[in-house]
């Protein structure tokens, strides 16, 4: 059963109105209603529960679980951390790689690099063009994450 439609119709008012469906034992199965100047169109599942679906006036939209769609496309919800898609994406994907400062060693009659995790060799020299590597250079691989360059490690 729908009630309060008519009672509106054609009447002019600030007030807030609603469109009610209701089941036969009078309880509420549904209602619709919206504030002048409110922040969008209500949809309430009534005696079921599971509070307000909001059609925002900016265009979002909002569910009566706390999760939200913006007018952007961005999703709000809490297997986000309670946080915007976004903003998660940010702070725990991986945005770029880079090879971090350069550094050189001797290797001829010196010890070398040892094995450091994250480094990666990127020059073998011969200064004297002999048969012998003379010196080498290595840099961290680089992960920006959240705005911030970390090393990556090694299994």
């Amino acid at each position: 059963m729908i009630t309060d439609v008519w009672k509106y119709r054609g009447k002019s008012s600030n007030y807030r109105h609603h469109i009610t469906f209701t089941n036969e034992d009078g309880s509420i199965r549904m209602f619709l209603w919206k504030d002048n100047g409110g922040d969008g169109v209500h949809i309430n599942n009534g005696s079921d529960g599971g509070g307000d679906f909001i059609f925002k006036t900016d265009g979002g939209f909002a569910l009566g679980s706390g999760a939200q769609v913006a007018s952007s496309g961005d999703i709000y919800g809490s297997v986000w951390g309670n946080n915007w898609l976004s903003t998660w994406l940010h702070n725990h994907v991986v945005r770029d790689i880079r090879l971090g400062s350069i550094e050189y060693k001797n290797v001829w009659r010196d010890y070398g690099f040892g094995d450091a995790s994250g480094y990666v060799l990127t020059a073998a020299i011969n200064g004297n063009a002999d048969d012998l590597v003379d010196t080498v250079a290595r840099r961290p691989i680089q992960k920006l994450i959240g705005g911030i360059w970390y090393n990556v490690g090694s299994v």
